[in-house]
């Protein structure tokens, strides 16, 4: 499991929008990913649950994996980041290529089946 927070004053976060975060289920080897986030200058660091509840707006990473969890909580690291960054990450463990860039793979037909489904 992933999830990545925006916080209140994210790089890239619009005016408009609320704070939020996005989880993502993936399969894949979390410690090969783990490895290659340490290698791309992001540290994670294995957290508690509670740790979660003091990030108060700020912006996150976090992987999940089996009981543990990991963060990287450093907005100076995760504002330098380019974007998709973790999916990126994940795609190239897993063998996909550019696969995880939803800029060049839309999929407007699973969005549109999607949305005909909860009409």
């Amino acid at each position: 499991m992933f999830e990545s927070g925006t916080g209140k004053n994210s790089k890239g976060k619009s005016k408009y929008s609320v704070v939020h975060a996005h989880v993502h289920l993936l399969p894949a080897n979390i410690p090969d990913i783990l490895d290659v986030f340490k290698s791309k200058k992001c540290p994670l660091k294995q957290i508690s649950k509670e740790y979660l509840s003091s990030l108060n707006g700020k912006p996150y990473l976090m992987v999940g994996y089996s009981d543990q969890l990991y963060i990287c909580d450093n907005s100076e690291i995760l504002n330098s980041l380019p974007s998709q960054f973790h999916r990126k990450v994940i795609s190239s463990c897993i063998g996909k290529g550019i696969f995880y860039d939803w800029h060049q793979n839309r999929f407007e037909e699973n969005m549109l089946k999607t949305y005909l489904a909860l009409k």
